[in-house]
């Protein structure tokens, strides 16, 4: 009945079903790295912003003492 309607053999078709389950628990499992990965992606930028707010904030005041040294002299 299936070769009727255009489909393929029964068969086929459980090759199929078996080929979809694959790569659904494919695609599941690449979704899982993506969100670890982005996860390590955020994390790794807040870090960025902390150790950049940390330069930013060293340098400023390194700068600050410097010019004060400077009009003591």
């Amino acid at each position: 009945m299936a070769q009727e309607v255009g489909l393929p053999p029964n068969e086929d078709l459980h090759v199929l079903r078996s080929r979809v389950a694959e790569l659904e628990e494919l695609v599941q499992s690449l979704r899982s790295q993506i969100s670890d990965l982005t996860d390590d992606l955020d994390a790794a930028r807040a870090t960025n912003r902390e150790l950049m707010t940390h330069l930013n904030t060293t340098r400023a005041s390194s700068i600050a003492e410097a010019r004060l040294q400077q009009q003591l002299a």
